[in-house]
């Protein structure tokens, strides 16, 4: 799982790295694209956040680091719907309720490839795209058929929330 460099310290950050979970540098990331890239290609697989941040959760704003992946890793991308983790007006650091519902739901693979004779610029654009529209429609999907709701808001970075992040 690639998770943001952040949360690489105390005994969380040694349970993290042991666990072999990849901080990101979400500045750059590329040493974190790298590592997950070799663990693709070692038959492994990787969790990715397509957002980089938390937001909406609508996957309106997943980024290429993703289809990188799957276009370098030759992995199908298994779209997952999480929802109930946050509502309207909560912040990114809101731990959810005991007995809040959270539905966790797994999609189809998809599988992205470079067309013979595209530019890899291009490639990335097309499937990012791609990606983007499959993984909105599963999610999309998930709202209808459990009835759990997105947030209508980004989430809030209240000073209450950030000092929970630093404890």
């Amino acid at each position: 799982m690639l998770i943001k460099e952040e949360m690489f310290v105390g005994a969380l950050g040694r349970f993290l790295h042991a666990a072999g979970q990849i901080p990101v540098d979400r500045d750059g990331g590329r040493g974190a694209l790298a590592a997950a890239l070799g663990v693709l290609k070692r038959g492994g697989v990787v969790g990715v956040f397509p957002e980089g941040s938390r937001g909406r959760g609508d996957a309106a704003d997943a980024r290429a680091g993703i289809t990188w992946l799957a276009l370098n890793g030759r992995a199908p991308v298994v779209p997952v719907a999480v929802l109930g983790t946050r509502r309207t007006g909560e912040g990114v650091n809101h731990v959810p309720r005991v007995r809040r519902r959270v539905v966790v739901a797994f999609g189809e693979p998809v599988l992205l490839e470079r067309p013979a004779g595209m530019s890899g610029r291009q490639a990335m654009v097309e499937a990012n795209e791609r990606l983007r529209d499959a993984l909105a429609l599963h999610v999309a999907a998930t709202v209808t058929a459990t009835g759990l709701t997105l947030p209508t808001d980004a989430p809030l970075e209240s000073a209450a929330d950030a000092g929970a992040a630093e404890t």
